[in-house]
């Protein structure tokens, strides 16, 4: 089956930041074996970083999770490390007592990968510019046209996923996950979903762990790209002797690759 197999830019941290990420990005990935990247507008890039690339490397693109000042970042993290806290101790109840955050706010993750709101926007337009012809748009919402991501914060019935004129983003954890607001699930039936959305499915995201059933499934349902799309194990990765950096990011990478391999080449 002639189908690319791709990686996220956000599995080669920390080398896909700076002005030349992308560049260092596309290296690693098809060192790894992957045929692809999937991009966003990360911290650092420019017009020269995607001057510096081919298109046809490009499977992918999509706009930044969140973005914002650093300051709103540590307020929204605070409130997330707490209720953790709160619920390792089994004291559930006090969450409430905790004042909302506004979910607008970005992640210290967030920021970090894509810094304030005006940058991250310049760097999405220029996404844009120079893909939009040439690669696949993904979006996480019904407003903007581009290939939709299926996830319960969407709250759709499964006629329209199946009948939706740009078709779907099909990511192996989102499917079968909870709502972040209490919403159920997308399905509580994968396979019959697939059955009755995978005609329509654009492009396949794999998350890290995955159900291996699920994979066999859409290997034989599907002819669409995939994706890989996980953030890398950096404890493994990054220690000593550090020199060795490098290589242990690519031997997790090829690893990845391979088990993507044996469903989709």
């Amino acid at each position: 089956m002639n189908r690319k197999i791709g990686v996220s830019v956000v599995c080669m941290l920390p080398w896909c930041l700076g002005r030349y990420g992308l560049n260092r990005s596309a290296t690693l990935a098809y060192d790894a074996g992957f045929q692809g990247l999937q991009i966003l507008p990360m911290r650092g890039w420019d017009h020269l970083t995607f001057s510096g690339i081919s298109s046809e490397k490009i499977i992918s693109f999509e706009l930044a999770w969140n973005c914002g000042p650093l300051g709103s970042a540590i307020i929204r993290s605070s409130h997330a490390f707490s209720l953790k806290v709160l619920r390792y101790f089994k004291l559930g109840a006090l969450t409430e007592a905790l004042p909302s955050p506004n979910e607008n706010r970005p992640l210290i993750t967030d920021w970090f990968l894509f810094g304030n709101c005006d940058a991250t926007e310049r760097r999405a337009e220029l996404m844009f510019h120079h893909f939009q012809k040439t690669s696949m748009f993904i979006t996480h919402d019904v407003i903007h046209a581009g290939v939709v991501e299926m996830h319960p914060e969407l709250d759709l019935e499964v006629g329209i996923y199946a009948n939706y004129p740009y078709g779907l983003v099909w990511d192996t954890e989102h499917v079968i996950r909870s709502g972040r607001h209490g919403q159920p699930p997308v399905t509580d039936d994968w396979e019959k979903l697939l059955d009755e959305v995978g005609h329509n499915i654009r492009l396949i995201h794999v998350k890290d762990p995955v159900n291996p059933k699920m994979l066999e499934a859409l290997a034989k349902k599907t002819t669409c790209p995939v994706i890989f799309e996980t953030r890398p194990p950096l404890g493994k990765i990054f220690k000593p002797p550090m020199r060795h950096v490098q290589k242990r990011a690519l031997e997790w990478l090829t690893s990845r690759r391979n088990f993507l391999g044996y469903f989709f080449d």
